[in-house]
């Protein structure tokens, strides 16, 4: 090649070159803002601090997420849940497949491709200045840029809710400055994620401004399975998670949701089980929005329906204590065991089998048990009414406030399994002091529970305390009674007064009464209605 066409060559280089620079805008003063989508990030339970640190994640670190181990939660008298809560770990890098790809930056999109996500400028001012749209995996050119003066200050921010139209980030774009925008009624079942870049310079040329966009609500994976020694089928379950909001205001400079003036789920978040496995498990992801769960009680698993080959419960005690992060990844097992019960399950004594403690009520579960002995007191009973009396307002009787203390019924039936306890009748209260007391002296005995600083009662079939063997005893606590006063207790430690049902008495209600010796064991001759005691439940069948 001759000398001409080497420099006729390098004279065609340097103009392509040239033009180069100057199509892509390198040196006329502006700076030329590359997007590359880098994946997304969850909080790194691991460390309890965010995997892509904000204003809004600022002192995650102090919290903890200790896993639920082991809780036991009786599905009914054949089956238990043993459930256990663990944080997962941040994804490991993999290959990429159909709907998820491996950044270039080595960062995890869980993303499927075509997620539509929105960038913005934010001028020195903090006025949105402008605005671009993309698509995970869709190739960018140079007008997906963003072009602005060399050497200003620009924040950018970008946002995505997880889904492939563009209409679902118009619905909550942001107006106004930077520091007062909110991204307004955000769904929380959905996938909300964000990402902002602080305030900076941008020098003249090309800038990469990868984007990590993060997780801002929780995800729950539920699991459940049936154990190898559960047979059959799990052919239906229904469940919801809370608390949960549907709808949240998210502040643009720090992308911390508004969970005190959110629209707040009735329902909680719908957990949609998939059966798999032949019907021997199932599985549910669940987006959960709500604030920061490590520091309250927590959050709280209910299952409103199960059914095991045939055999369904609907009223099954919720899973609670669920200790959860906002933008955490939590993985819940439910193993479905068989059920058998550690000890007594009641006394059997005179012409019933005794509950082991008196009724309680949980208002914040709405569940209905027995106390941990049959030395605590229980709640206090209204006749025929299916909540107990309220202490923490004034409510002296059923009729002051009306409808605090629900509606009529035997609140016993309440108890789960549903059906296999009620009140105990006039019958059987008389029956265990006609037991108790055919000897002579009668075979009771007044004390305390466990011969330590717990409460005075009456022990039946014995005369002398029962040392280390109290828990084989009937014993019913002295609790007193309300009688229509909101807060005084009358006979508190010193007599024991007990509904019972008596259909041949007018309202249908009598009163049981253990008092201050061993022969004060016997029915009241009458009852006031408006008077609140304890109940002992016997078994229904």
């Amino acid at each position: 090649m001759s000398r001409l066409n080497y420099l006729l060559l390098a004279i065609i280089a340097t103009i392509v070159f040239s033009c180069s620079k100057n199509e892509d805008g390198y040196k006329d003063g502006m700076a030329t803002i590359k997007i590359n989508f880098s994946g997304t990030a969850s909080i790194n339970m691991n460390s309890k601090t965010p995997n892509n640190p904000s204003s809004y994640t600022k002192g995650l670190e102090q919290l903890t997420s200790t896993p639920i181990q082991d809780i036991e939660i009786r599905l009914n008298e054949k089956y238990k849940i043993i459930a256990t809560l663990t944080a997962e770990p941040p994804k490991k890098n993999k290959a990429g497949t159909e709907n998820h790809i491996q950044t270039k930056s080595r960062v995890e999109s869980d993303l499927p491709l075509g997620t539509k996500y929105r960038v913005i400028a934010y001028d020195a001012s903090n006025n949105l200045i402008e605005y671009k749209d993309y698509a995970v995996g869709t190739p960018l050119n140079s007008d997906d840029s963003f072009r602005v003066p060399a050497g200003e200050r620009y924040t950018f921010v970008a946002y995505s809710v997880g889904t492939t139209e563009t209409s679902d980030l118009d619905d909550i774009v942001p107006s106004g400055n930077f520091n007062d925008a909110k991204f307004n009624n955000v769904n929380g079942n959905r996938h909300f994620m964000y990402y902002v870049k602080p305030a900076s310079n941008y020098s003249e040329g090309l800038t990469t401004l990868d984007i990590v966009l993060k997780h801002v609500f929780s995800e729950i994976k539920t699991i459940i399975t049936l154990d190898n020694a559960v047979s059959g089928t799990l052919e239906t379950i229904d469940a919801m998670i809370k608390p949960h909001l549907n709808q949240v205001d998210i502040k643009v400079d720090g992308a911390s949701p508004d969970y005190s003036n959110g629209i707040v789920s009735t329902s909680g978040a719908t957990v949609s089980f998939i059966n798999s496995n032949n019907g021997r498990s199932a599985e549910a992801t669940t987006i959960v929005t709500a604030a920061d769960q490590t520091s309250t009680g927590g959050g709280s698993l209910i299952i409103t329906d199960i059914s095991i080959s045939g055999e369904s419960s609907t009223q099954v005690p919720p899973v609670t204590g669920l200790k959860i992060i906002p933008g955490g990844r939590y993985t819940l097992t439910l193993n479905v065991k068989q059920f058998t019960p550690d000890g007594p399950t009641d006394i059997d004594y005179g012409d019933a089998k005794w509950a082991l403690g008196n009724l309680v009520y949980d208002p914040s579960t709405e569940i209905y048990g027995f106390a941990p002995t049959s030395g605590d007191y229980g709640n206090y009973w209204f006749p025929d009414y299916l909540l107990p009396k309220r202490l923490d307002i004034s409510n002296p009787n059923p009729d002051s406030p009306g409808d605090v203390n629900g509606t009529n019924g035997d609140p016993c039936s309440l108890v789960l399994p549903l059906g296999k306890w009620r009140l105990p009748t006039e019958a059987e209260f008389r029956s265990i002091v006609r037991v108790s007391g055919q000897p002579f002296p009668p075979l009771r005995y007044i004390g305390t529970y466990n011969d330590e600083v717990t409460n005075t009662g009456m022990f039946l079939d014995i005369n002398t305390h029962p040392g280390s063997e109290y828990e084989k005893y009937l014993f019913f606590v002295y609790g007193g009674s309300y009688n229509d006063n909101p807060s005084s207790v009358t006979h508190l430690g010193t007599t024991g007064y007990y509904l019972c049902t008596s259909p041949t008495f007018p309202g249908g209600y009598k009163m049981m009464q253990f008092g201050n010796n061993i022969n004060t064991a016997e029915i009241a001759t009458s009852i006031n209605p408006k008077s609140a005691m304890q109940i002992r439940c016997v078994r229904s069948n």
